[in-house]
């Protein structure tokens, strides 16, 4: 589906919301947890989600190793994290918390897609790994389908009009 953007979003907004609402029933909130090293991205981050109506972020973390340690604390339903971070990266993040908690979901950030990343990401324990250049929609879809229990492996496009002239 087109946008006035010239985005392509693959799963629409108002269907993910409603299958959130009727599977939980009672409005519970998505509880996230974003970590990222570069504050402008995890402010960003931050305020997308937190636009949605049923997402929550519970607080933020700038390295791996908070992440582990808000995580583990605050017991999210989804935590985003990059891939490339300082003193522990989102992957290893991701195998630790995995294997300490099995409801907990994961959704990590690749800055350039690099197919390493991605398949040590997903062998880590992520239900979903998206490019950071991803349309920005794609983000709050994907954490309401890995927190129904999916596996977000969807790419959104996201595509400038100018460019389709060229």
């Amino acid at each position: 589906m087109d946008n006035k953007h010239g985005a392509i979003l693959w799963e629409p907004v108002t269907k993910l919301r409603s299958i959130t609402r009727n599977q939980e029933g009672n409005g519970h909130l998505i509880r996230v947890v974003v970590a990222d090293d570069s504050p402008v991205t995890r402010s960003a981050l931050c305020n997308l989600l937190m636009d949605e109506c049923d997402i929550e972020v519970v607080d933020y973390a700038q390295d791996g190793k908070e992440a582990v340690q808000k995580a583990r604390q605050l017991q999210p339903d989804v935590l985003v994290t990059d891939i490339q971070m300082p003193m522990l990266d989102g992957t290893e993040a991701v195998r630790i918390l995995r294997a300490e908690n099995s409801h907990m979901k994961f959704i990590a950030l690749s800055p350039f897609g690099e197919t390493d990343d991605i398949t040590t990401a997903i062998e880590a324990g992520a239900n979903a790994v998206l490019l950071k250049d991803t349309a920005p929609m794609c983000l709050p879809n994907a954490v309401r389908a890995v927190h129904l229990g999916g596996i977000y492996h969807r790419w959104c496009v996201w595509r400038d009009k100018q460019e389709d002239n060229s």
